[in-house]
């Protein structure tokens, strides 16, 4: 029996899973095209981060 739609049987222990979902580690299309990018202008943003860093670490 189950208690209401809270996803537990009614002595407090989860139901069975339905289905297999996603596979852990999976990603988003939103999320790979974000990482994508982001790696390729990383070598590009490195050098500035690093020069803004210095000049903040100087004041």
């Amino acid at each position: 029996m189950t208690d209401g739609n809270s996803g537990r049987n009614a002595d407090g222990t989860p139901l069975p899973a339905v289905g297999p979902g996603k596979p852990l580690g999976a990603r988003h299309k939103a999320t790979q095209a974000a990482l994508a990018m982001l790696d390729a202008q990383s070598e590009a943003l490195t050098p500035a981060r690093l020069k803004s860093s210095r000049v903040w670490c100087r004041r």
